[in-house]
């Protein structure tokens, strides 16, 4: 139960970073953020992402945290880079058909 908690807080973290991204904000068809709003969105992310690893160490033994949590990362990280490439997939899909 809770490495689910903790891959959906990474899972989190990772979204509102790539939110704060320009490139893939306009994958997205967002509008575009000023540089001050994209420093708020990396440091929203930045910190939830540390608040994964705080959580990490009160719920797992020390020596096994940092490895469940870089785990956890790692596949909250293919999950949020394989919405994006399908979703920027299939915006292309739909632009070409327009």
């Amino acid at each position: 139960m809770m490495f689910l908690l903790v891959w959906l807080v990474s899972s989190s973290g990772f979204c509102i970073l790539s939110l704060g991204m320009a490139r893939h904000r306009a994958s997205l068809q967002l509008s575009p953020l000023t540089n001050k709003q994209e420093k708020r969105y990396l440091w929203v992310g930045l910190t939830i992402l540390t608040g994964s690893l705080i959580l990490t160490f009160f719920v797992f033994p020390k020596a096994e945290a940092i490895p469940i949590w870089f785990g956890l990362l790692s596949v909250a990280a293919l999950k949020i880079v394989g919405y994006l490439s399908y979703i920027n997939l299939t915006m292309n899909k739909r632009n070409l058909k327009n």
